[in-house]
């Protein structure tokens, strides 16, 4: 749920090649509308990325395969997350090649 206007508060961060500037919300959030597994993968992506200042997550996501076949200004889809630059391994569920569906 988007808090109102004004209820949020921006506290002196140490970003590499950023003003600081961070949003902390000032409310505790409303998380019934999601499940345990979905607010546990929440905190594990905050965990991985705590160690790390706004330009190494920039660089982490500018390497994912589908950040590197977008065109400029191109949204890229949700699922293109789920797109590897790596060849299976023996025991992994199997790939559909899309030059043998055509």
């Amino acid at each position: 749920m988007v808090t109102p206007a004004g209820r949020h508060g921006s506290p002196d961060s140490n970003l590499v090649g950023s003003p600081p500037e961070r949003l902390v919300a000032l409310d505790r959030p409303d998380l019934s509308r999601f499940t345990a597994e979905q607010i546990a993968i929440v905190d594990e992506v905050i965990s991985w990325l705590r160690s790390n200042n706004a330009a190494e997550v920039s660089d982490r996501s500018h390497a994912l395969l589908a950040w590197q076949v977008a065109e400029d200004d191109e949204e890229i889809p949700l699922e293109a997350a789920f797109v590897m630059d790596m060849e299976p391994k023996p025991g992994d569920p199997q790939i559909i090649e899309t030059e043998q569906a055509a």
